[in-house]
């Protein structure tokens, strides 16, 4: 019998699906988040790199 693995993130949902997706941060102006500092954000280890009045906005692409 298979074992279920819970998925946490969005980004573990991605990667368990094998998509190719890249992440764009929508605040100020467009600009592309390295997948490794996104699930850093996702994960707590370190804050959104650039926050609009103190808010996460980013798109995902895949």
């Amino acid at each position: 019998m298979a074992t279920m693995h819970t998925l946490n993130t969005l980004s573990e949902f991605l990667l368990q699906a094998k998509t190719q997706f890249r992440v764009y941060d929508m605040g100020r102006k467009i600009s592309k988040i390295s997948t490794d500092d996104f699930m850093q954000f996702e994960s707590a280890q370190r804050p959104y790199p650039a926050p609009l009045q103190r808010h996460a906005q980013f798109a995902i692409t895949f």
